[in-house]
């Protein structure tokens, strides 16, 4: 197996100066669930061009919105422990989402039109991305209204103001992937009274030895630990999750929790907003994310993307997914017990030789392990 993968890897990774529909340097790593210990963990360094750094399986890397997952499972810990709950109105611990406002559109002179709404909000909407809220970068709306208000916080700037964006919808209405996962950080924090890194740190990272793992890159960097020389702008592997939810034994979460957090969330209504997003003949932000139509039909769980049915020569119906801008892309097979990591940085966003190279690989991981192929 080992030499087949390696064998995509090299086929993607750039000989020389040579980088067209190449990427610089991928890693790749595997973990079955009756493995206590990932299975395989393989890289391409491309060593030969000034910028870029030596890529392996212990680079320290941007993860982007990979860092959804960790912050479900946490939320997870929290309902397991009766801090919270996946059904009632996560209000009281958000009073900021009690005073949002639905954006309904915009009057002829630009004033935005804004409704109020009188259903909860619950962290189930929240972790399956169907509470109304969404991305200012990618929707022309909530641009259109930051500019008629003169609302200057961005969404990715790391502040609670930069994620006071009115709502898209009525929460449960459909689905709108968007801000929602960043919502769910703030009553944890709450809860425990920690900062969010700190309860990460204590409760997840070093638990699986992540030593490596971290919001904030210079304070990561610091004490001589030898991190400096690892990095790279790319990913941090979280294979031991992985593991867990691809069937294994419990660890940070209950068995229960992990096969909730792998269950389909969405209603008809917003099966079909999400497939709309993703296949679509109207091109979105979403539209790089998957091969066309090759998925087959859609869900969301509590922590990622869900196909309904078997690819053929790839992951099983139920299995569940999600990536990160920069590149990185996860799986988890809790039918064939598989879970895998490719970790990589190409921008802009949706460049498909890094989705090409995450397919082949997904395939030569099948093919040798269960001789499945396309």
């Amino acid at each position: 197996m080992a030499t087949n993968l390696d064998a995509i890897l090299k086929k993607y990774a750039a000989q020389g100066t040579d980088t067209k529909n190449k990427v610089l340097g991928a890693a790749f790593v595997l973990t079955l669930s009756f493995f206590r210990h990932p299975l395989l963990r393989l890289s391409r360094p491309q060593p030969t061009l000034p910028l870029s750094a030596a890529f392996t399986p212990s680079s320290v890397t941007y993860i982007a919105s990979m860092s959804k997952f960790p912050t479900s499972l946490r939320a997870m810990q929290l309902v397991e422990r009766g801090l919270l709950s996946l059904d009632d109105d996560v209000r009281p611990h958000l009073p900021e989402l009690a005073s949002s406002l639905v954006l309904k559109g915009f009057q002829s002179d630009g004033t935005p039109i804004l409704e109020p709404y009188d259903v909860p909000v619950t962290l189930r909407q929240l972790l399956s991305h169907t509470a109304g809220l969404g991305y200012d970068i990618p929707d022309e709306d909530l641009i259109r209204w930051a500019r008629e208000v003169k609302h200057t916080a961005k969404s990715t700037g790391g502040t609670l103001q930069g994620l006071m964006f009115p709502m898209r919808f009525v929460p449960g209405e459909t689905w709108s992937y968007g801000t929602a996962i960043e919502w769910v950080g703030i009553p944890i924090e709450r809860i425990t009274g920690k900062r969010l890194e700190e309860y990460m740190k204590e409760e997840i990272f070093d638990k699986l030895g992540m030593e490596s793992s971290g919001f904030y890159l210079r304070r990561l960097l610091e004490g001589g630990s030898g991190k400096e020389e690892r990095f790279v702008p790319i990913a941090i592997r979280d294979t031991n999750v992985l593991r867990a939810l691809a069937g294994g034994e419990e660890g940070l979460i209950t068995k229960e929790s992990a096969e909730l957090m792998v269950a389909p969330q969405l209603n008809k209504q917003q099966r079909e907003e999400l497939e709309k997003i993703v296949y679509g003949e109207e091109v979105t932000w979403l539209t790089p994310l998957l091969e066309r139509k090759a998925e087959g039909p859609l869900d969301y769980g509590l922590a990622g993307m869900i196909n309904l049915e078997d690819m053929e020569g790839r992951r099983r119906a139920g299995s569940m997914m999600w990536l990160g801008t920069a590149g990185s892309h996860w799986w988890i097979d809790p039918k064939a017990g598989v879970g895998g990591v490719r970790f990589a940085t190409v921008f802009p966003w949706g460049d498909p030789v890094i989705r090409d190279l995450f397919v082949e690989l997904e395939r030569g991981v099948y093919e040798d392990l269960f001789h499945i192929s396309k």
